[in-house]
């Protein structure tokens, strides 16, 4: 890094500066709904960034998750779903219903 690191012009600093400000407000955001809801409802909406994560990279960088990846996504949102079900059927039961 020494050798080739080159200070980022105006364009690159603001694009810097907005990343840092937009992951920063969504985190405190993420953190704010976690304290309004509970886990098991607000986590499986976090599973949508594995989609936008392989959309944006199908769109800028022509580039596709590999099969192996699909599949654990779908493994890790179905074991979210099956988490959120059971956490509501839980609720339930407890209320006396």
């Amino acid at each position: 890094m020494p050798f080739v690191w080159r200070a980022p012009d105006l364009d690159g600093l603001v694009l810097l500066i907005a990343i840092g400000l937009l992951g920063g407000t969504g985190q405190i955001l993420v953190t704010r709904s976690l304290a309004l809801a509970p886990p098991a409802v607000v986590v499986p909406f976090d599973y949508t960034a594995m989609l936008w994560a392989a959309g944006l990279g199908w769109v800028y960088f022509d580039e596709l998750p590999e099969a192996w990846t699909w599949a654990g996504a779908a493994l890790v949102t179905a074991s979210g779903l099956y988490i959120l079900h059971r956490e509501t059927v839980k609720a339930r039961e407890a209320r006396g219903g």
